[in-house]
């Protein structure tokens, strides 16, 4: 995925579009919200590691698209 600011966020695993339009097109939406949705568990797990001084927060946000 690349937004407009031109950040890129690569899905998780490979996405072919093929077959009819309107099927590869929910297939697409649905693998963007998983990738996300990955990105976001990843980041609120790793986000404890704010207190233990192991990575500030700074350094943590710098990890995550916006």
């Amino acid at each position: 995925m690349i937004s407009k600011d031109d950040e890129y966020v690569p899905f998780s695993s490979k996405f072919v579009c093929e077959g009819a339009v309107e099927n590869w097109l929910l297939n697409l939406e649905f693998r963007m919200r998983e990738t996300l949705q990955e990105i976001l568990e990843h980041a609120k797990g790793s986000a404890d590691l704010w207190d233990s001084g192991e990575k500030p927060r700074e350094e943590w946000l710098e990890g995550y698209n916006a």
